[in-house]
Parts: structure tokens; C-alpha cells; sequence
């Protein structure tokens, strides 16, 4: 049914005035061509349902200013199973309000993200999908199990960009409530034309992306070069923290967060652009348990980008058990004072991440607990120590075309402890007059006949670094930097598998029980999740010596067993 305005104002005051007596706040709306929908249907049962997707949204979003009694009611839109062509912005306004898919009478509470589908109208028409306003930290608004297609925002003019070109499925332009966000959904081929976040746009300083696939979205400019002004990107989601402090962080429980989405084969192109899957603008973001993967940053002819990242973060970002692989540029790009735990990074420029400005020695940045594989083809850094950065308990193979290095430490007041760096055309370089102090480490980069475990620039002196505790194939393989004398050099670090790429330490190795004891390893674990310093019989003892490498040997030591009949 196709309503006029006048009809629409009365329908809505038919709808509150039902809600003020019986207090029913769900609606209902079912996919064009469903047969036996009333002529004039009112969408607050299954069988009163319509079919105008545009006019559901409305009637129950449509709550007048001064209720506020019913903007913090739970107000529930149910969509059935079916294709809905969405030619006009569906707008979530400031009320507790809840938008998902349903299969129906029977089963109305399952969600069918796959079945029910909300389809932009490009190039009909220019529209994005959802824009989500709801400002009140009382007042969650969610989109559940929906399928989001074909939106599209975007201006082609440089100035446009202060219309707001963000989100060309979903933008989330308000959400003060900690849980408000999209959950459950696909997000899917929309665009941001010269805009940010092709699939997904977070313009406040809270809102969650939660179980989504986020695939085949695209954020792109049209200028090749000459306009720096203005950064792009986010093929897939664009978080866009406004007014937010340079030194507010999210946690995992507040601000903008992303967990468990798949983001995929996403596109950002143009020039200045960052963040070919995921960017994250200013500061205090947590992604946790995404898979990204086949996104690509793409310049035009004559153009740049910035930083295409899969993950581009400006600053005071937590990444935590993500896998990012086979995607162009960096893997993970984040700015200072920024935590990336537990990742698995395939891709040929891993992990950086950026220096402080401030000197931040409270807050500095911290990679732990990571396996950077650069796949053999590695062409640009590894990992890039930052001032007061720490690389802690990481596995780093596969960059054999960096002569850069696998790690470069790019500045002092750095530590790179118990890591395991191997197969690699040069496993540590250091720039300038740089020494990191490298603690508890494994190297052995022997993947062709010029790699190197550790090399600084020629004439370089060394000055202070500590270099202890750490395990070579062979001297030889170190350039201009000076080992403690407390570091080992032998032919087998007595690694499982060398030749199968297994770097557990086999038992009785001369890397067991070798390592130099710190703080931070009290309670702590290795790259796997075992405590950091095992003693015999398999138990966690005060007295016991870490491991070198990022792996502790957990291979107990057999005592006597005593059968007494």
C-alpha cells in the first residue's frame, strides 16, 4: 500500500493512541506480494500487516518529541522472510527501538539474515539504507538479522563531503547507548562515493558491529591527486570517533567496537585513503575475533594512498584475536599507545605501529602474543617498533623479500622480548643510531645465502642496547651489533620441525629453562596461552626460568612411578 502524508499522520496517532491503552509496541510488515494484506493495513499484528517497508519504519519510529514515556518503551519492528526495495533512507530516531528479520507467524523471534533482504534502489536512486540517530544512553536502537544491499551516499564534488557522504549501508550518527549498533546482519556491494565506510559508518563515539559479514562495499574519491585536506576509507566499516579526546581508549565494553564480523573482498580507492577493511579515525576503538581478509586499497592513476591497512587505526586501539590475512598493504596499521594481542597476521606488511608524539611512556604500544607470517613474499616491514613500543611473545616468518627487516626497530626506549623471528630474509634491523633491547629471543634467518638475523646501518655505532638472552644459528649472521656475552650460538635451537615450520621447543633443548626472568612474566603466558615460566612436572613455579623463544616447552619431565600392592 502506498500511503499519502495525511493518511501516515493519522495512522500515527491511531498507533499511540492504541499504545497508551494497551502498551503493545510491536509492528509487523511483510514482503510486497503477500497475499491477503488488508487494503488499509495498520502493522501491529501479523495478520494488519503491510507491505511498505518505508511506512513501517515510520510508524513505529515516529514518537512524537515530548513522549518520552513511549520513547523508553521498547518499540520492535518484525520484518518476515522476503525482498524489500528500499528507494528512500530509513531513519532509526531517538527511541528505544529494535528493527529485525523474522520468519513469520510460528516462528517470529528466529532471525533469517540470509532470506530477508533490504535492497537500495542504485542507480535509480541514490540512497543508503539505515541512518541510526538514537541519542540517549537509555535508549538502545539495534538492526537485527538483515541482509543490507546496494545502498549507496556519496557526492562527486570535493566540498560535498560536509553532507555527511558516510555509510552507503548503515550509519550510525548517534549512540549514546553502549550497546546500540548492528548485530546479526550482512552488509553487502554498497558504496560511499568520496565518502567513508562503504558498508558501515560509526559517526559518534559509541556503536557496535556485532556477528556481520561485511563484504563487497567500497569507499572511494575521484581525485587523483592535489587534495590532502580530507582523509577517505573504511571499504568495509569507518568508525569516525567525533569530538573524542586524543587520549580517550574504548574498552570492550564501551565505545566503538567491532567483534566477531567477517570482513571481506572490500574496496577503498582513490587518493589519501586508509583502511582498506576496517578505519578508525581519532582515537579509542576494540575490535575482537574478526576475520579480515581479500580487502584491497587500490590509488588511482597519479594518486596515493595513505595507510591501506586492512586495519588502519589513528591511535589507542585494541585488536584482539583477529585473523588478518591475504589482504594488500599492512595488515594492521594502528597509531601510538595501541594494544594488538593475540592476532594472526598473513599479509606482507603485518603490524605497525605509530610513534607518540608525546613520548607516552605510561601508555606505550604494545604487540603480544602474534604470529606475522608475511607468506613468503613479504615486500615491506614486519612490524615497526615505535618509541616505548613492545614486541612481546610473537612468532615472525615469511618476509623473504624485505631487506628492510622483518622487525625494524625505528626507535630507541623499545624492547622486543621472547620472540621467536625466523625464515626471513633479514630477521631485526635498526635504523639510525637505534637499540632496541632484545631480550629472550630466537633468531634463525636462513632463507637465502644473504640473510642476516640482525643488521643497523653501515657506520653506525652501537651505543647502549641490550642484546641478551638470545639464541643465533651462526655469529656471523649479525651485523654491527655486539651480543652480551650471555647469548648462545650453536647449529639446532631444537625446534620440533625446523624444516616443517614447527618452533616448538623439543625437550632437553638448550633454549629451555634459559631465559632471562621479568616482571611482566608473573601470571603471564606464551604466544599459546601456557603460562609464561613452567617448572617440572608441567606446573607453573616461582622458581622456575622462562623459555627462550615465544613458545614455553610444555613437555613435562617424567618422574618415578611407585606401584605399591
Amino acid at each position: 500500500m502506498k500511503s499519502t502524508p495525511g493518511k501516515a499522520v493519522l495512522a500515527v496517532a491511531v498507533v499511540a493512541s492504541l499504545l497508551i491503552a494497551f502498551g503493545d509496541n510491536n509492528y509487523f510488515v511483510v514482503p510486497p506480494g503477500t497475499l491477503g494484506v488488508p487494503a488499509d493495513p495498520d502493522y501491529l499484528s501479523w495478520e494488519t500487516a503491510g507491505t511498505n517497508i518505508h511506512e513501517a519504519v515510520y510508524l513505529s519510529n515516529a514518537v512524537p518529541a515530548q513522549d518520552e514515556t513511549r520513547k523508553n518503551e521498547q518499540n520492535r519492528l518484525y520484518v518476515k522472510t522476503g525482498t524489500y526495495v528500499v528507494t528512500n533512507e530509513l531513519v532509526l530516531g531517538d527511541c528505544r527501538y529494535e528493527i529485525r528479520s523474522s520468519k513469520g507467524p510460528g516462528a517470529q523471534d528466529e532471525l533469517d539474515r540470509e532470506g530477508t533482504v533490504l535492497r537500495g534502489g542504485y542507480p535509480a536512486t541514490t540512497n543508503r539504507i539505515f541512518k541510526m540517530s538514537a541519542g540517549s544512553a537509555s535508549r538502545c536502537s539495534q538492526i537485527r538479522g538483515l541482509t543490507i544491499a546496494n545502498g549507496w551516499v556519496g557526492s562527486d564534488t570535493k566540498d560535498g563531503r560536509s553532507a555527511g557522504h558516510y555509510g552507503g549501508g548503515v550509519c550510525i550518527s548517534s549512540a549514546a547507548h553502549a550497546h546500540s549498533g548492528v548485530y546479526d546482519c550482512n552488509v553487502v556491494s554498497n558504496t560511499a562515493f568520496c565518502g567513508c565506510g562503504g558498508g558501515v559508518a560509526v559517526m559518534t563515539v559509541g556503536g557496535v558491529v556485532s556477528n556481520c559479514l561485511v563484504a563487497c562495499n567500497t569507499a572511494t574519491n575521484v581525485w587523483a591527486k592535489g587534495y590532502n585536506g580530507y582523509e577517505f576509507g573504511g571499504g568495509g566499516i569507518s568508525l569516525n570517533l567525533l569530538g573524542a579526546s586524543s587520549t580517550t581508549s574504548s574498552t570492550r565494553t564501551s565505545g566503538g567496537r567491532i567483534f566477531d564480523c567477517i570482513v571481506s573482498n572490500n574496496l577503498v580507492t582513490g587518493n589519501s585513503a586508509e583502511g582498506s577493511g576496517i578505519r578508525a579515525a581519532r582515537a579509542g576503538y576494540w575490535f575482537e575475533n574478526c576475520l579480515l581478509v581479500d580487502n584491497r586499497a587500490e590509488p588511482l592513476p597519479g594518486g596515493n594512498m595513505q595507510y591501506p591497512g586492512a586495519i588502519r587505526c589513528d591511535r589507542l586501539a585494541c585488536v584482539v584475536g583477529c585473523t588478518v590475512t591475504n589482504n594488500n598493504g599492512e595488515g594492521i596499521n594502528c597509531g601510538p599507545c595501541s594494544l594488538v594481542s593475540n592476532c594472526v597476521v598473513a599479509c606482507s606488511g603485518g603490524v605497525l605501529v605509530g610513534d607518540d608524539e608525546l613520548g607516552n611512556v605510561t601508555r606505550p604500544s604494545i604487540v603480544v602474543g602474534c604470529y606475522l607470517n608475511g607468506g613468503g613474499s613479504g615486500s615491506s616491514i614486519a612490524y615497526a617498533t615505535a618509541k616505548n613500543s613492545i614486541l612481546r611473545n610473537c612468532l615472525v616468518t615469511g618476509y623473504d623479500n624485505t631487506r628492510e627487516g622483518a622487525v625494524v626497530a625505528a626507535h630507541t626506549q623499545t624492547r622486543i622480548e621472547n620472540c621467536t623471528i625466523v625464515r626471513n630474509y633479514r630477521g631485526l634491523r635498526t635504523q639510525n643510531n637505534i637499540y632496541p633491547a632484545v631480550v629472550n629471543c630466537v633468531f634463525d634467518n636462513r632463507c637465502s645465502t644473504y640473510a642476516q638475523d640482525i643488521s643497523m646501518p653501515a657506520g653506525a655505532t652501537q651505543g647502549g642496547a641490550a642484546l641478551s638472552n638470545c639464541w643465533f644459528y651462526a655469529q656471523d649472521r649479525i651485523q654491527g651489533f655486539t651480543p652480551n656475552v650471555d647469548c648462545v650460538f650453536t647449529n639446532n635451537a631444537g625446534f620440533v620441525d625446523m624444516a616443517g615450520a614447527d618452533y616448538h621447543l623439543a625437550k632437553k633443548y638448550i633454549l629451555r629453562d634459559a631465559g632471562l626472568k621479568m616482571d611482566w612474566m608473573v601470571g603471564a603466558t606464551d604466544i599459546e596461552g601456557n603460562p609464561r615460566t613452567i617448572g617440572y612436572w608441567d606446573k607453573s613455579s616461582a622458581e622456575a626460568l622462562p623459555d627462550i623463544g615465544c613458545y614455553e616447552c610444555t613437555i613435562g619431565f617424567k618422574g618415578m612411578l611407585l606401584m605399591v600392592r
